[in-house]
């Protein structure tokens, strides 16, 4: 696969809404349940950084909850 053949190739695949389908898949939304209540136990979360945060998903549920 080409540079140029792979550019399009994931640029076709991000303009999607959903590339990788994590908004449906019961298991993401499980993790990412999980993942939510974790970071909350311990109280409010001022500075946070998601390593590999791939479409964003989890930081959006995130940003939502935190912002109240």
């Amino acid at each position: 696969m080409t540079r140029v053949n792979n550019y399009h190739l994931l640029h076709r695949e991000l303009a999607e809404e959903d590339p990788w389908r994590l908004d449906a898949n019961a298991f993401e939304q499980e993790r990412h349940s999980q993942m939510l209540r974790l970071s909350f136990s311990q109280g409010p979360i001022t500075n946070a950084l998601e390593v590999g945060c791939a479409a964003g998903a989890f930081t959006e549920n995130w940003r939502l909850i935190a912002s109240g």
